[in-house]
């Protein structure tokens, strides 16, 4: 599965990811970037069953992250917004879908690059291998910054425990055909509540709009605290 730059052209003005980012939609409080930078936002994720989820999001519209984990700037900001989600909620696990096509059912109907970064008390990497082998899926390690390499022009699944910066390590598997939704089965499955994985049929309005309020208002007294060092 190839990237098709002219169509990533196409989709941009169809991408509901990159209408909220420029804001030509009357945004809702959940697609509101909670923390931003110019090259990449944090807003918080429809469906998010777990207080706190998060995505990550380049602002320049593309399929994946595989470029972007190579360089700084992602792994400095989402640094930051770790940071913010952790110190309310606890310890983070970051895991994307890397899609190939803004149709793939892999890219969970959003076309545009997300890295999720949730907390979980338990090992996602442990969960995602063990519940990957009902679809037969090859899992290795590897840092973030080799996935362009290893995956190629297919589609993978990537989650990671720790946040190390650009030293960032967790388990790969590149994929031979979509998969929808991976990570939210592993998370609702683990948790005891599968019948919410689907972000489409249960968007969780109540607890992703409080963690927008929350991750907002931390946000501010954060930026407010750097300013009253100086």
């Amino acid at each position: 599965m190839q990237v098709d730059n002219n169509s990533i052209v196409a989709i941009r003005s169809e991408c509901r990811f990159c209408s909220y980012l420029r804001g030509k939609d009357n945004r809702r409080e959940i697609d509101t970037p909670w923390l931003e930078n110019g090259q990449y936002v944090a807003m918080t994720s429809i469906g998010g069953f777990v207080p706190g989820w998060s995505l990550i999001c380049p602002v320049e519209h593309t399929l994946n992250l595989s470029r972007d984990y190579c360089y700084s700037p992602l792994w400095l900001f989402t640094g930051q917004a770790i940071e913010i989600v952790s110190k309310r909620y606890g310890e983070v696990r970051i895991f994307e879908h890397g899609s190939q096509s803004s149709k793939s059912k892999t890219s969970c109907g959003t076309a545009h690059a997300h890295l999720h970064i949730v907390p979980l008390s338990f090992s996602l990497e442990n969960e995602s291998v063990n519940y990957g082998e009902e679809f037969q899926l090859e899992w290795q390690q590897c840092y973030a910054t080799d996935i362009k390499n290893i995956s190629g022009h297919n589609e993978y699944l990537f989650v990671a425990d720790e946040y190390s910066g650009v030293k960032t390590k967790g388990q790969l598997a590149v994929l031979s055909q979509e998969i929808s939704q991976f990570f939210r089965k592993v998370i609702a499955n683990k948790l005891g509540v599968y019948d919410q994985y689907n972000y489409r049929a249960n968007p969780m309005m109540e607890v992703t709009s409080k963690s927008a309020r929350q991750l907002r208002e931390d946000a501010l007294i954060k930026q407010y605290a750097k300013v009253g060092n100086f």
